[in-house]
């Protein structure tokens, strides 16, 4: 009887070497290669309406009435799943510019402020016509037992990038990363960046590689939706076809 990989050797013990690596392409380990999935969010708490949160970890859920958000701490650990990018742009007090998330920086994105469609191109072609356009990575993580999504930016952004460039990954197995800040000034702002490092092992190899592709294929199904792929069986109004895709029911 074929026995079901889990990401360890049954017979010698030791860890699938190809179920590492295959979590490590997709994490952003072996080199990150960057449509949204509506998870909770991660930030760092700057907001005085939410107590005790300033330099700390906060994490919001989106409710009905609103996001709820309440304090992690300081730090946290969890184990990074699938890394993302998106372009976000700060025009003024509360609006914001920004484009789905992607993979292919040659792909044509729409381009929203507010959530109103302004524009569309490859990345290349919308920060050259929006020089405030700035990348941030998207980090979908495991959390505990909870999937969350961090967005970096600025500093915390170009120390994210030194630790996948400088930090040597054990081979052995899935770890954690360590998530903590550290207060930084420039002129008369104050503000933090994240810091990363190794953290625990994580043993649930099967599960870590289920959720990537489970995420993988969220997706996917989204761009498809918003290339207009199933615009007959999602946008048309008149559709009472049963087989037709719900979005509402996408758990996403």
């Amino acid at each position: 009887m074929k026995k079901e990989s889990t990401g360890v050797n049954h017979e010698t013990g030791l860890i699938n070497q190809q179920e590492i690596e295959q979590y490590q392409k997709m994490s952003g380990e072996m080199g990150m290669t960057g449509t949204r999935i509506n998870l909770p969010i991660i930030k760092i708490g700057y907001d005085t309406a939410v107590p005790d949160s300033y330099g700390k970890f906060i994490k919001g859920v989106k409710g009905e009435t609103g996001t709820d958000w309440q304090v992690i701490g300081d730090t946290f650990e969890a184990v990074r799943l699938v890394t993302r990018k998106t372009l976000r742009a700060y025009i003024g007090e509360g609006e914001t510019m920004y484009t789905a998330e992607f993979d292919n920086p040659k792909e044509v994105l729409a381009l929203f402020l507010n959530g109103d469609v302004v524009g569309e191109g490859t990345i290349k072609e919308l920060k050259a016509n929006n020089d405030k356009l700035k990348m941030n990575m998207v980090l979908y993580l495991l959390m505990g037992e909870e999937l969350v999504r961090v967005y970096v930016k600025g500093a915390s952004l170009a120390a994210l990038f030194r630790f996948f460039q400088d930090v040597k990954f054990p081979k052995d197995a899935i770890y954690n990363t360590s998530f903590s800040l550290h207060p930084e000034k420039k002129g008369n702002i104050n503000y933090f960046v994240i810091d990363y490092v190794i953290g625990t092992k994580y043993e649930n190899v099967k599960k870590v590689l289920q959720l990537q592709q489970e995420l993988r294929h969220g997706f996917q199904v989204i761009k498809e939706i918003r290339d207009n792929k199933y615009t007959q069986t999602v946008m048309s109004q008149n559709d009472e076809d049963q087989n037709a895709i719900d979005v509402s029911k996408i758990p996403f």
